[in-house]
């Protein structure tokens, strides 16, 4: 599936986390000048409790499980990156020899495998 799915409940695990890093990958910007934000003084620390420190391990275990599955898709050899790439954010590739369709089944069945292993894509 690609990203023009929205019944996210018939994806596979790692066609959802494809969609996931396609976001991340999507929204990544190189920060260039001042800072967004400046360095503060906190004094006695900080203390999260509840929902708060729930959304922030959400967030955490998000950002860790796309950059984990970035990775795994970098070890993956070219053809298929090529084709999750032009799957997934629409980028346009040549494919010298292979099937797109067949490329981009090879990727993801390695992926879910990869992502297993590491577990990753939990």
């Amino acid at each position: 599936m690609t990203q023009c799915a929205t019944n996210y409940h018939s994806l596979t695990r790692v066609e959802y986390w494809l969609i996931e890093w396609a976001k991340w990958v999507k929204r990544w910007k190189q920060d260039v000048g001042f800072p967004h934000r400046s360095i503060g003084l906190a004094t006695g620390g900080e203390s999260r409790r509840g929902e708060d420190a729930y959304i922030d391990f959400e967030d955490e275990m998000w950002s860790r499980n796309v950059k984990a599955l970035d990775s795994l898709l970098e070890s993956l050899p070219s053809a298929q990156v090529c084709a999750v790439r032009h799957a997934y954010l629409g980028e346009v590739w040549r494919f010298p020899r292979g099937n797109l369709g067949h490329l981009l089944a090879l990727a993801e069945e390695t992926l879910e495998r990869g992502c297993e292993a590491r577990g990753v894509c939990i």
